[in-house]
């Protein structure tokens, strides 16, 4: 109650339109962006997002403006309809996690999942973002969750969800502990806070799930 009412609103720090601030067109940092669906912090205080649905495009002579979406990309190639060829997009990726630091305004956008190794999985749904108990970043990307180093943006660590699991919700407690769960209830899975293996399951959980929480030391889970 002692700070309730000193909570005001500061500004937006990623705005694709200008019509949703004040500040107008001078505001917008990522044109085009929109329906935000995962957001967490990092150990520096920089603020990790994902969309759900990718950038509203901008065309040029039909093609996506590459330059103004540098994080998009389309492969374009030709198709036989019959009565002639025609050029068709085909989309690679479109959904990268944008990551805006308070310190400058500055915003990076991660493309790719890579690995140490230079493997990497391409982002195409995310479900949720979270902290470690190291400081670094625990994803609930695509269908499976992902810890990735917060300095260098590398996958740590990769646990791929059972099929037939549709991701919905990740937490993480104190210890780093990591709980998932199933849209549609049943599981729930505990991963190990390092390697992201499974350490448990929770197997009577309740039928439909949008939503989790666990207490500081994993003994509730909500």
């Amino acid at each position: 109650f002692a700070i309730a009412g000193n909570w005001q609103y500061s500004d937006a720090v990623m705005n694709g339109y200008s019509i949703a601030t004040d500040e107008g067109e001078a505001a917008v940092n990522v044109p085009g962006i929109r329906n935000l669906y995962a957001v967490g912090v990092d150990a520096s205080d920089r603020v990790w997002a994902g969309t759900y649905y990718s950038r509203r495009l901008e065309g040029t002579e039909g093609l996506p403006d590459l330059e103004r979406y540098p994080d998009l990309w389309y492969e374009v190639t030709e198709m036989d309809t019959g009565t002639g060829t025609y050029l068709d997009t085909t989309e690679i990726w479109n959904k990268p996690i944008f990551i805006w630091d308070p310190a400058d305004g500055s915003i990076d956008t991660v493309r790719f999942l890579a690995y140490p190794g230079g493997d990497q999985d391409t982002i195409e749904t995310h479900r949720g973002f979270g902290r470690s108990y190291d400081g670094n970043m625990l994803g609930a990307l695509n269908n499976d969750v992902y810890k990735i180093n917060y300095q260098t943006y590398e996958v740590m660590a990769h646990w791929a969800a059972p099929d037939g699991f549709a991701m919905q919700s990740m937490q993480a407690d104190d210890n780093g502990f990591v709980y998932v769960c199933d849209l549609w209830g049943g599981t729930v899975y505990v991963l190990d806070p390092d390697d992201l293996s499974e350490y448990t399951t929770v197997t009577d959980a309740a039928g439909s799930t949008r939503g989790s929480s666990v207490n500081g030391d994993g003994t509730e889970y909500y």
